[in-house]
């Protein structure tokens, strides 16, 4: 769907990478940064894309729009905040930029659980949510805002009613690259499915 009232796809850029040991963006998995996996995953869910990152964060060359105004804090609702106030009154879906494997079709399904009604859409996967690889309304924006400032995004988004979904079939799929044997996990995913 493209157009005026097309949702606009997010990369989130904006953590620390101090696990991994310097910045995740730039992290790459066969060659290729982590942040181009996410954004040839985005890209094929929604046709509008941009990547949401701190001033410093260091950053590949990437050839969409990018954003830096990130608080200086780590509080992961910031991105999402990011990019809700871009997108102008659509419906957002962000993913992380340290996710490089996950699957377009369950971005898309998150777009059409939000486009239906609900507040936001966010996948679980063994026992785990992802609200940083999730969709969101844009009605959600000021109760992100209007959040008590180290109030948890879970508890924001229980109040806010999002609804979860149950993604454990896509559980190898959602692997946050954290480490560096998150890094060498990736190669060996990305290897098996066929990726270039």
């Amino acid at each position: 769907m493209s157009g005026p009232g097309a949702p606009l796809g997010a990369i989130l850029a904006g953590g620390r990478g101090s696990r991994l040991g310097g910045a995740k963006a730039t992290a790459e998995v066969r060659g290729r940064p982590l942040l181009a996996w996410a954004l040839d995953a985005l890209r094929e869910a929604v046709p509008d894309s941009v990547v949401i990152a701190k001033e410093a964060t260091p950053l590949p060359p990437c050839d969409v729009p990018v954003h830096r105004d990130e608080p200086a804090d780590f509080h992961p609702r910031h991105g999402i905040v990011s990019a809700l106030r871009r997108a102008d009154g659509r419906p957002v879906v962000v993913v992380p930029c340290d996710m490089p494997l996950v699957p377009p079709a369950l971005l898309e399904v998150l777009l059409d659980v939000v486009q239906d009604g609900a507040p936001a859409a966010i996948p679980r996967t063994e026992g785990r949510v992802h609200p940083l690889c999730a969709a969101y309304a844009p009605s959600t924006l000021r109760d992100l805002e209007a959040a008590e400032h180290d109030e948890p995004l879970t508890v924001t988004l229980d109040r806010l009613g999002a609804v979860i979904l149950a993604a454990d079939a896509a559980a190898d799929r959602m692997l946050n690259v954290n480490t560096r044997a998150d890094l060498a996990v990736a190669e060996i995913l990305v290897r098996r499915a066929g990726a270039a």
